[in-house]
């Protein structure tokens, strides 16, 4: 309860929390009254409704949330965070379709994405979006187009079966490494002019590429 009274707290990293129980919308509440907090860390499961406290934290700049068992529904309670500019999110499961909260953030610009499994992730006309990066995901199907100002996409130990990208007008470097990349049925990459690097490792599919 004392971290909650710090009202000029603009930083906070809380690590190490026990894995054996979700911390509890109860226990997180505490963190409801720092209204000035601009940067969070956490790392440990979170309750569903832990992440309610989100809506009262709308100074966050950057937040960095590596859960154990996240819901993509549970993300709608991000959807107040209106000046945040970098978000890391682990551990997020669902059909993906809780990623449209993104489209609340208009001044989002670093977008991490790791450890997560998803039906379907579709990110599309985030006008402020530099950097998508993410590591050890399973994405069914991945989706990501029309965002103006990406420069850069790096998705390590990818794994999925149909990946779609183009109309990215200032994209300069895309890094797709694949798991299991012989489980592709659909693999499209165009429309990025600006395109100087192209990693796509490994590629074991014997279909064909189409429309880099």
């Amino acid at each position: 309860e004392q971290i909650g009274r710090q009202s000029s707290l603009q930083t906070l990293m809380v690590g190490g929390l026990r894995t054996d129980k979700a911390i509890s919308a109860e226990e997180f509440q505490q963190l409801s009254g720092l209204s000035e907090l601009k940067n969070l860390h956490i790392a440990g499961p979170l309750s569903a409704e832990a992440l309610q406290v989100f809506e009262k934290l709308t100074a966050l700049r950057e937040l960095f949330i590596v859960g154990d068992d996240i819901s993509d529904d549970s993300l709608t309670h991000l959807r107040r965070l209106t000046e945040l500019e970098d978000l890391t999110l682990a551990g997020v499961h669902g059909s993906g379709l809780g990623f449209a909260v993104l489209q609340e953030m208009p001044k989002l610009r670093f977008l991490r994405i790791n450890g997560s499994k998803l039906e379907h992730l579709h990110l599309q006309g985030h006008p402020r979006l530099e950097d998508i990066s993410g590591n050890l995901n399973h994405i069914h199907r991945l989706h990501i187009a029309d965002m103006p100002r990406l420069r850069r996409l790096d998705l390590d130990r990818l794994q999925t079966t149909s990946v779609e990208i183009g109309k990215l007008p200032a994209i300069g470097w895309v890094r797709l490494s694949l798991v299991q990349a012989d489980q592709l049925d659909g693999f499209a990459v165009k429309d990025m002019p600006m395109l100087e690097t192209l990693h796509v490792i490994p590629i074991t599919w014997e279909g064909s590429i189409e429309n880099i």
